[in-house]
């Protein structure tokens, strides 16, 4: 995890960089859940700052899991990070993405596993980006330009045998206003 605070002179904005475990350990979720934990820790001290967190997650919120899963699931409330796109049930506890948002559309994910899109990439905010004061949350997408995908509209990911490639995620661009 990486911190960086920005102070715009009107308010703290503090981001979080994260890259989380990997699912390609047999403890993922276990060891995810641990690191969720203390980055809630460390938001916790930081009452009053507009937080973002932004990253490979390596689990997408709407799949659920025991550190973070979408608002309102079971057992939300021992849960390190809950989620919800829905910026009206936000709280210091809930944060949002907009993956969830019913009102925003994603054609794709971030990530392609097996047949599938996952938004394992992700860019989390807290009830500040929604105050109405100061910074707000204005958009969100996924950056996804002919350079980046294969033939099928899928990231193409790096090659080290002949160097050709880039990366198997696509990044994502928030928009604050």
């Amino acid at each position: 995890m990486l911190e960086l605070l920005i102070n715009t002179g009107k308010e703290s904005v503090r981001i979080y960089g994260v890259h989380l475990q990997s699912n390609l350990s047999d403890d993922a979720e276990e060891v995810r859940y641990g690191q969720l934990s203390l980055l809630r820790t460390l938001m916790d001290e930081q009452d009053g700052d507009l937080i973002v967190i932004l990253g490979d997650l390596n689990t997408d919120p709407s799949v659920g899991e025991a550190g973070i899963a979408e608002y309102p699931s079971e057992g939300w409330k021992t849960m390190p990070m809950p989620v919800t796109g829905d910026p009206g049930v936000m709280s210091g506890s809930i944060m949002y993405s907009a993956f969830l948002d019913s009102d925003l559309i994603f054609d794709d994910g971030t990530y392609w596993y097996d047949g599938d899109w996952y938004f394992y990439d992700n860019i989390l905010l807290n009830d500040y980006a929604f105050d109405g004061a100061g910074l707000e949350f204005s958009s969100q997408e996924i950056i996804a330009p002919s350079l980046l995908t294969d033939l099928y509209g899928r990231p193409s990911r790096f090659d080290p045998s002949d160097g050709s490639g880039y990366s198997d995620h696509f990044p994502v661009k928030l928009v604050l206003r």
